[in-house]
C-alpha cells in the first residue's frame, strides 16, 4: 500500500507548457454607428497586435453581415488591415477576425447604418473616431 503514493509521484508530470496569448484588434477608421450611403465603397481598417509575434505575421477577415468582404490576409508590419467594402441597404455591422500562425483569434465588430443613395451629404466626417464603442472579443470556435 505504501508504494502507491511513491508511483502517482513518479509519473506526474514536469514538463513546462507554454501558452499563446490571443491577438488584439481594434477597427480605427470608423466610430460605432457611422452612417454610409447605399452603393459607397468604404474602406475600413483594423489596429492588430500580437505579445508572441510579429503585426504582419497576423491575418485578418471581414465579413458585412455575416457575409465575406474580404478573405484572410496578412496585416502589414506596422500592424494595420484594410478592407474596401461596398455598402448595401440593410447592412448593420462589420466583423472582423484576426488569428496569429498558431490560430489563436479575436474578433471586433462594428455596428453601421446605410441609407439609400444620396441621403447623406458625403461631404460628413464619418471617418474619426473619438469613442469606437467596437467590442474586443475572443470566440471559442474560431
Amino acid at each position: 500500500m505504501r508504494l502507491l503514493p511513491i508511483l502517482l509521484f513518479a509519473c506526474s508530470d514536469n514538463s513546462v507548457k507554454t501558452t499563446n496569448s490571443s491577438p488584439d484588434i481594434i477597427i480605427s477608421s470608423h466610430n460605432n454607428n457611422s452612417s454610409f450611403n447605399d452603393g459607397d465603397i468604404v474602406t475600413f481598417r483594423a489596429e492588430v497586435s500580437d505579445l508572441d509575434e510579429s503585426s504582419s505575421n497576423l491575418r485578418t477577415s471581414w465579413y458585412i453581415n455575416n457575409t465575406l468582404a474580404c478573405d484572410w490576409a496578412n496585416a502589414n508590419e506596422s500592424g494595420t488591415a484594410e478592407c474596401p467594402i461596398p455598402m448595401t441597404l440593410g447592412a448593420t455591422q462589420i466583423n472582423v477576425t484576426v488569428k496569429d500562425s498558431q490560430d489563436a483569434a479575436s474578433m471586433t465588430t462594428l455596428n453601421i447604418q446605410v441609407w439609400p443613395a444620396g441621403t447623406l451629404d458625403t461631404g460628413t466626417d464619418t471617418n474619426s473616431p473619438e469613442d469606437t464603442g467596437t467590442t474586443n472579443t475572443t470566440p471559442d470556435n474560431l
